[in-house]
Formats: structure tokens, C-alpha cells, sequence
């Protein structure tokens, strides 16, 4: 298992909230046209940052897609713009903080994965500083699962296997749920300790364990079991970390918990980080890191695959964030933060902005990547903050 540093992952904890607007590209009867017939694709994919990058191809030219199981369209960034056709089609999206606007979307003339040639392809474009510097496009898987396309993803073999072949995975072990079959990307049901369960969304467009909708967490509030849930809250703090289609959230209560128990069917996760969101409640790709994945959505079932064979009792040593970072006019920021962490303990406070990471000068959100991808072998990392009076702090930043 790779390990990362929780920086980044604080950085960009639920960024991704904003290609759930992709799904809306679904309404479309014929999002693109593919060539292959009775095909098994298999594509050699990296794990960065908990987001899994596919290599894409574009008028001759290679790009990294984020694959998403919980968008059911195409995006591409504004710097690609140029290798798009702009379709006579609008599309009405809204984002979690229940804008509501229409959208242009483009056409991607061909697109290669692997060996599959995807023509036509519906697009809209995304924009946005720190999300457009993070990857050049979305490839929203739920568009493969409306044309029939079964998946398999495993981080242990960095690979991704596209089928449409539908008996392909049918020998296959592992634990098998069924997805409901009215929603476009898979849905599971789910229960958590102390509290209600509900719907369950997989969705490697969040890169952190799980998120829980409001609604979940209000329930177990009023719970007879109430004080028990409330045992596991880590901690809670206001602000603004999460982007959308029309631009930063307003200023808003994040709780974040370590959950004793979730079930999803007969898998049991235990010590699970969550945090409690607006949209949807998911089970991010941090799950990948503990087993494969097939998704089929023929038989409207997901099959998890634990990769130590352990199929009804899984721990997961991530420990909850600390604190929450935004990219805000140019800056790495400090939004939120846990009074309780060895962090805030080492001085680091909201409003302070990341200067030198490993020894390395932060003056953009690239100079970040670089540094980060450099320092993946340490498992901790000196860096410099600097307050609104230009003091500057040294924090070790420890890895999960």
C-alpha cells in the first residue's frame, strides 16, 4: 500500500464534491460511441493524492483523467478547451449548495483508454485553479456502466480492467452486493455503529474513507443511542474546504468522527474516519487500498475483493484529518483545525499558509505537487507555515 502524506489529502479532502454535477451529462441518450466489440481491456492506472489517474490519449497527445465512479459523465480542464467542439446542447447541474445553473457541453471528437476508442465524447469543462492544476480531465465511470461496461480496479496490480464481455467476472471470489439498480453509478446499503443506515454511494471522486450525509448524522443525534454515537465525534470546526461547479462553499459546521462499525452487507469496516458533509454519503477510494473492486452493472451488483482474504472484518489505520486546507488566492491555507492535534500542539493555526514544504519554497500549487510526489517515501515532512504577521512556524507533518 502506498503511503501519502495527510497534507495533501487535507488539502483536496472532498474537492471532488464538484464533478458530481458530471452526472447530470447522463441524461443524454449517447454520451459517446465505442468501436470495440467482445473486448477485455486491461490498463495500467497510478494512485495519487487517494485518486486513481487513467492514462488518456487526445489528438495524439497523453493526458491523466481522474476515474470516477460517482460521476456518470465527462470533464475536461479549461486549458484542454481547445481540443473541444462546442455542442448545441445545455445542461442544467447543481452543486451542494443548491445553485442551480445551465452549462455548455462540448464534444470530445476521440478519446483513448488502453485500447478502447471512445468518439464523440459529451464533455463539459471544469474550471477552477485548484481543481483544473490537479488533472486534465474526469473520465465519469458511470457512463461505461450505462453502456454495459463491467470494471475491475486494483490498487495492489495498479490496474483497471474494462469488459463487455458481461460473464467475464463471474468465477471471481469475493464478497457480492447488489447496487440499486435505478441509480446510474453504484449504490450499496449501509449501517453504522450507533446509528442509522441508509444509502451508500462508491465513489472514487473522494479520496478520503467515508462521508456521511447531514441527514445520517441528524437521525443518530436523536437516537436512543444518542450518547454512544456522539462518543465517536473527533472533532468539530467551521469553515469552507469544499468547491463546486459555481465556486467555494460558504462557511459551514464539519464534524469529523472515527466510526467503531460500518457494514456494508457482510463486510465490516471497523475504526473508520468519516466526515460529515453536505451530498452524498459515499464510501471513498481509501476502501481501494484494502481490496479490489468489480463493478457489474448488468446484474447491478459491486463484488469487493479484501486483499487479505479477510471477507468480514477489515481495520483501517487511518486516522481522522487534523486539519483542513484550502488553495485560496494563491496560497495553501489553513481553514479549519483540531485543538487536540499534535499539529495545533506544534503551533499551527487557521490562517496560516504553507511557504516551504521538505525544504522546498510553496509559491504555487504545482511547486506543492512536485515536492509532495519527491517526499512520498518519508514518513514525516518539515514544513514552514506563515501567519497574517509574517511569523513563521516549523510543523512536522506525520503520514497515515
Amino acid at each position: 500500500m502506498l503511503q501519502k502524506s495527510t497534507m495533501f489529502k487535507q488539502l483536496f479532502f472532498i474537492i471532488f464534491l464538484a464533478l458530481t454535477s458530471l452526472s447530470a451529462i447522463a441524461k443524454d441518450e449517447q454520451s459517446f460511441s465505442i468501436t470495440e466489440k467482445d473486448f477485455v481491456d486491461t490498463i495500467k492506472i497510478s494512485y495519487h493524492h487517494h485518486f486513481i489517474y487513467v492514462p488518456v490519449t487526445i489528438d495524439g497527445k497523453t493526458f491523466q483523467f481522474m476515474f470516477d465512479t460517482g460521476a456518470s459523465g465527462f470533464g475536461i480542464s479549461d486549458s484542454l478547451k481547445d481540443l473541444l467542439t462546442e455542442s448545441d446542447k445545455k445542461i442544467k447541474i447543481s452543486d451542494f449548495n443548491k445553485n442551480v445553473n445551465k452549462v455548455n457541453t462540448y464534444k470530445i471528437p476521440a478519446v483513448t483508454m488502453g485500447n478502447i476508442h471512445l468518439n464523440d465524447v459529451t464533455s463539459i469543462i471544469m474550471k477552477g485553479e485548484g481543481l483544473t492544476n490537479m488533472i486534465d480531465g474526469v473520465i465519469g465511470a458511470g457512463a461505461l456502466f450505462k453502456y454495459g461496461l463491467l470494471t475491475k480496479i486494483s490498487l495492489k496490480d495498479s490496474i483497471l480492467i474494462i469488459t463487455d464481455r458481461k460473464d467475464f467476472f463471474d468465477s471471481e471470489k469475493g464478497q457480492t452486493m447488489n447496487c440499486d439498480s435505478n441509480r446510474k453509478c453504484p449504490h450499496v446499503q449501509f449501517s453504522m455503529s450507533h446509528g442509522k443506515g441508509g444509502d451508500l454511494l462508491f465513489d472514487t471522486g473522494c479520496n478520503s474513507f467515508m462521508k456521511i450525509n447531514r441527514k445520517y448524522y441528524d437521525k443518530a443525534l436523536k437516537s436512543k443511542e444518542k450518547e454512544l454515537f456522539k462518543q465517536q465525534i473527533e472533532w468539530v470546526d467551521t469553515g469552507s474546504i469544499t468547491y463546486s461547479v459555481f465556486g467555494l462553499e460558504k462557511p459551514t459546521e464539519h464534524i469529523f468522527m472515527k466510526l467503531k462499525e460500518v457494514r456494508i452487507d457482510s463486510l465490516c469496516f471497523n475504526d473508520v474516519p468519516t466526515q460529515v458533509a453536505d451530498g452524498s454519503t459515499a464510501i471513498g477510494c481509501r476502501i481501494l487500498e484494502y481490496g479490489s473492486i468489480i463493478v457489474n452493472p448488468t446484474t447491478h451488483t459491486l463484488t469487493y475483493q479484501p486483499y487479505n482474504d479477510i471477507t468480514n472484518n477489515i481495520h483501517i489505520k487511518e486516522k481522522p484529518m487534523d486539519y483542513g486546507s484550502m488553495f485560496v488566492d494563491g496560497k495553501i491555507v489553513v481553514v479549519m483545525i483540531n485543538t487536540n492535534s499534535d499539529v495545533y500542539r506544534q503551533g499551527l493555526r487557521k490562517g496560516d499558509y504553507l511557504v516551504e514544504y521538505n525544504g522546498v519554497t510553496i509559491s504555487s500549487l504545482d511547486d506543492y505537487k512536485m515536492a509532495k510526489i519527491a517526499t512520498e517515501h518519508l514518513e514525516t515532512c518539515p514544513c514552514k507555515f506563515r501567519n497574517s504577521n509574517g511569523e513563521t512556524k516549523e510543523i512536522i507533518i506525520e503520514k497515515n
